[in-house]
């Protein structure tokens, strides 16, 4: 066992050396990419003390053809990631792990959807998409062997890449921010177990802080069931809910919002996604002249800049969260060749379903494993889980090559908010809530992406004739709405929140962080870029507010129970980082009372299983307040429940809970790269320091320990050069880089560093 065991030593430090002497030959032949460009082309690239890169050129074309080379020679072992895991690809690298995702990929046929989207971008934008493409290449064929580590381990050597891959990145982000056909079919257990009117309450789309920029909303909160339909008071009985699993959806927190004055002129975006080593975004400068210049975040595979400020005009994302996925239930024939397409003038029409054949390669196997596809007009065919052994076509708008478009040109050149328009309006999927300013102060919010006409809500899986989409809405047809300065504050924020009232409904979710930011924003007349990014790491949440004086009104009112109310509650401002402890108090006295609430409405279900299901709702925060918001004990005997009882219930189970560890730490970051679980003891080569976070999905700082912003920027319309951003990790995807993860201290911190170094300020005309 002894020998054994230095065997095992001596071959894992023989690996660490021979790692070590690689990337010592990398450095040597590559260097940092500051030493690579300097060789390479100094007068055109140079970089800031962050690694961060100017890129100058003649022209367009210029630019975006160094911008490929640059990104590839700092992330093209993340790029190519991205477009497998995109195409259905990953086998290839990692095995028969893969195969379940990659099938998954190949059956949705998104390697053909792309290639058909890229023949048919306008030429312009083809243009780009090609010249970043060689901009890939250059790099990959002029430097052999410094694609990155990754490489290296694996075993592969990068293919070319082409304008199709950067479309399977354009359709890695849709998949990132626009599915929610899975998510609904989760909630059907439930929905088809309720009355109309309990499932209009426990899936409501009414927020009771809801202001929607467009329209009024039906109610000021989740529509209550009537009265008869109620639930049988009953006593709280611990054992009854403890096995009661109430599903988080994953948080969607990105915040963005304008704000004009006297002092200031300001745009401030963080958009959260899932944390990531390398981080999604990588940064940089685009400059042909002092009047023709970008500046901002691109995603590596995909060309231009998707977030920024040029000499005109700054703006910032957050997601609509529309909805464009849906499942919709065919009727086949009897041997499941041929499906109901429509019904025209009440015949029906029946065509054959269309099969199709992939092939996916697996590393380590001698053949190809070959699997068919089915496919009606309307989408891939399935049979999603939770909806029984029905077949479902996907009706998701990602699957039509004509919404995928890459107007990233018109960014760089838009002079004013409708130039700025004309560039949002060609960004076909996915859609965003844009806040965009101009130097005069002048306030405009679009909604960018792809509309849909609908016959019916698409939130619930539907007949496949009655829910086909009826038509894709013009640009011209998507809601937008501009507010001039003349000198008073004006103000503008989106939260991903109910920005419009629909007929059909889309899902969002809850209005907590756009309330705490438009009240921030309205409470100083004399805000600065110090205040904008101070309001990007709050942590003061109005909704746990709610929940813990609940609790002190209810358990207070008979002194006779003996029930102690902790002064600190009393005092909390509602902060995280004021109070850990109550903060988390609130937290987990919410998910009891929830699960309370949901096993008393699953106890009426007749099947045993249903009563056994997951429930699902991104919106349940909305008839969470709505119940504590109710006079008396009006709200929470809707379920049958006591106010006075499970206050008590809740005191008593949070004190005798035990501290030990801080919320901070256990929400610490946990994002790493994909080498540190999938290798052994070498993985930890490639590990960023887990630091503490406060934040969580309900705060403006909304943050988990693989989820949260991914850059905070302030775009200072009046003084650019004082325009400030910050990420989470690094620029350089190379271990061995100095810019690997040289942000991540910063960024620990709620540190910012300036946007555009001093020395380049006379390139940008400032």
């Amino acid at each position: 066992m002894a020998q054994k065991l230095k065997f095992s030593l001596l071959f894992v430090i023989a690996i660490v050396i021979g790692l070590a002497l690689y990337a010592g030959w990398v450095l040597k032949s590559q260097g940092n990419a500051e030493t690579y460009w300097s060789k390479v082309d100094n007068q055109n690239v140079k970089f800031d003390s962050f690694g961060i890169p100017t890129i100058k050129g003649a022209n367009w074309s210029d630019l975006i053809r160094r911008q490929g080379h640059v990104i590839a020679s700092e992330r093209l072992w993340q790029m190519d990631l991205i477009r497998r895991k995109a195409g259905g690809r990953l086998s290839e690298w990692f095995g028969p792990e893969a195969v379940p995702h990659d099938e998954e990929m190949r059956l949705q046929n998104r390697q053909e959807i792309a290639g058909v989207a890229a023949d048919n971008l306008p030429p312009d934008e083809r243009k780009t998409c090609d010249e970043y493409a060689r901009g890939v290449n250059d790099y990959i064929t002029s430097n052999p062997g410094t694609w990155g580590v990754e490489y290296k381990i694996i075993g592969f050597d990068p293919e070319p890449w082409s304008c199709k891959d950067s479309i399977l990145a354009l359709l890695e982000m849709a998949d990132m921010l626009t599915t929610s056909a899975d998510s609904e079919a989760k909630s059907e257990t439930w929905r088809r177990n309720l009355s109309p009117k309990w499932q209009d309450f426990l899936f409501t789309l009414n927020h009771p802080w809801n202001k929607p920029l467009f329209g009024e909303a039906d109610v000021a909160h989740a529509p209550l069931p009537p009265s008869q339909e109620f639930l049988a008071p009953s006593p709280i009985v611990p054992e009854q809910h403890a096995n009661v699993t109430v599903v988080e959806h994953s948080i969607v927190g990105s915040n963005n919002w304008a704000w004009a004055g006297p002092t200031g002129k300001f745009v401030a975006n963080d958009p959260h996604l899932g944390q990531s080593v390398p981080q999604i975004w990588y940064a940089m400068r685009l400059v042909t002249a002092k009047n023709e210049w970008i500046a901002g975040v691109s995603v590596p595979g995909i060309p231009g800049i998707i977030i920024g400020m040029n000499p005109y005009v700054a703006w910032g994302f957050t997601n609509t969260g529309e909805d464009v996925d849906d499942y919709l239930e065919e009727k086949l024939n009897a041997d499941g060749t041929e499906y109901l397409a429509s019904i025209e003038e009440g015949s029906e029409v029946w065509l054959p379903i269309t099969k199709k054949t992939f092939e996916i390669v697996v590393k380590g196997e001698n053949e190809p494993r070959i699997v068919e596809g089915k496919f009606t007009h309307r989408g891939p065919l399935s049979s999603p889980p939770n909806l029984g052994n029905k077949r479902f076509s996907r009706q998701w708008l990602a699957l039509r090559p004509e919404v995928m478009r890459l107007p990233v040109e018109l960014f760089f050149r838009a002079q004013d908010l409708d130039g700025l328009s004309a560039a949002l309006a060609g960004m076909k999927l996915p859609a965003q809530n844009t806040v965009a300013m101009d130097r005069q102060g002048n306030i405009r919010y679009q909604t960018t992406g792809t509309g849909i006409d609908r016959k019916m809500s698409g939130l619930r899986p539907v007949d496949a004739i009655a829910g086909e989409w009826i038509q894709l809405q013009p640009s011209s047809m998507r809601p937008a709405k501009t507010i001039n300065f003349t000198g008073s504050p004006i103000m503008m924020a989106t939260a991903n929140e109910r920005i419009w009232v629909d007929t059909y409904g889309h899902t969002w979710f809850n209005d907590d962080r756009k309330d705490r930011i438009m009240t921030q924003l309205a409470s100083n007349e004399n805000q600065t870029r110090s205040t904008m990014e101070a309001l990007h790491l709050d942590t003061t949440g109005r909704f746990r507010k709610v929940v813990i004086n609940w609790m002190i009104e209810r358990a207070d009112k008979d002194p006779a129970t003996k029930i102690k109310i902790p002064d600190r509650w009393r005092t909390w401002s509602g902060s995280s980082m004021d109070d850990q402890v109550t903060f988390e108090d609130a937290d987990l006295a919410e998910k009891e009372m929830t699960k309370i609430f949901l096993s008393r409405v699953a106890a009426t279900f007749t099947s045993e299983d249903d009563k056994k299901t997951d429930y699902f709702a991104p919106m349940r925060r909305a008839w969470v307040l709505t119940v504590l918001l109710q006079e008396g004990n009006s709200g929470t005997e809707i379920f049958g429940v006591n106010d006075e009882e499970l206050a008590k219930h809740l005191v008593n189970m949070l004190a005798e809970r035990k501290h030990a560890e801080t919320y901070s730490f256990k929400n610490r970051w946990k994002a790493q790269h994909p080498f540190v679980a999938g290798i052994p003891v070498l993985g930890k080569i490639f590990a960023v320091t887990e630091t503490e976070q406060w934040g969580s999905g309900d705060l403006v700082l909304a943050e988990k320990t693989s989820f949260g912003p991914s850059v905070r920027m302030v775009w200072d319309m009046d003084k650019p050069m004082e325009s400030t951003w910050v990420f989470p990790v690094g620029q350089s995807g190379h271990v061995w880089s100095k810019h690997y993860k040289n942000f991540h201290e910063l960024w620990a911190k709620k540190g910012v560093t300036n946007v555009f170094p001093t020395d380049e300020q006379a390139l940008y005309g400032f």
